[in-house]
């Protein structure tokens, strides 16, 4: 048995004892609060860090080699609270950076899917609405308005998002507090940040379309009860 299967024991049966120290039977509880006290003890853990334990983690491409967009930013922000999930953006050195989803069961795992998914249909919408409505414009107003429509998106889609939504208890918020504590003290939560810029009737039209396509877009979960996430297809219109 590896050091690492060793720990898990040790932690499941630690887990197991805390949960029995919320027992109605007041015997039952105490001697299962004394019995996790010394298995931490004898392992040197403390109860924040064995709540800790329960966090997964799973990543995604940010496809950024630096900095990620606004709209990307917003995407991530929109998936990671649907799935009570913590979001990081990590920049290792001389590699791709990542973004991190932290949170309770396969819930990190499948929002990183989710956002790989929503992103790339995403990204497939931009790309259709500039080229059929800017075919001659510069590449700055090709950047701004296609950002705007994928603005405009996502906050389509963050309502439909929600239906898949997983409201988290707390358990797993103590869970996930722990976690950032132990190993990111110093990460700061990313918010979705209202616009304030006044915009031009062609920019606000390109947010109005991509709030359209975001609006007829159809998110469902995958076959086999597996919770991963599908966005279906969808044309873009002309600009009117």
């Amino acid at each position: 048995m590896t050091d690492d299967q060793r720990r898990t024991r040790v932690l499941d049966k630690i887990k197991k004892c805390l949960a029995l120290s919320k027992s109605a039977n007041e015997h039952e509880a105490a001697a299962a609060l004394r019995q996790a006290q010394v298995l931490m003890r004898q392992h040197n853990l403390t109860q924040a860090g064995v709540e800790a334990s329960s966090i997964n983690r799973a990543s995604a491409n940010a496809g950024a080699a630096y900095r990620p967009t606004k709209w990307d930013e917003s995407l991530v922000v929109c998936v990671a609270a649907q799935f009570a999930c913590q979001a990081l953006l990590l920049r290792p050195r001389h590699q791709q950076v990542r973004w991190l989803f932290l949170g309770s069961g396969q819930n990190p795992e499948v929002a990183a899917y989710t956002y790989h998914v929503l992103r790339r249909q995403l990204l497939e919408a931009k790309r259709q609405f500039v080229s059929k409505n800017f075919p001659d414009a510069s590449p700055g107003s090709k950047r701004k308005l296609g950002g705007l429509f994928c603005m405009g998106w996502v906050e389509a889609v963050a309502t439909i998002v929600a239906s898949f939504a997983h409201v988290p208890d707390a358990e797993h918020t103590a869970a996930l507090a722990a976690y950032m504590q132990q190993h990111h003290p110093d990460a700061k939560d990313k918010k979705q940040k209202a616009r304030t810029r006044q915009v031009s009737q062609v920019e606000y039209a390109a947010y109005r379309h991509g709030l359209e396509q975001g609006g007829n877009a159809q998110l469902h979960r995958g076959v086999s009860g597996s919770g991963q996430a599908l966005l279906e297809g969808y044309e873009t219109p002309p600009i009117g």
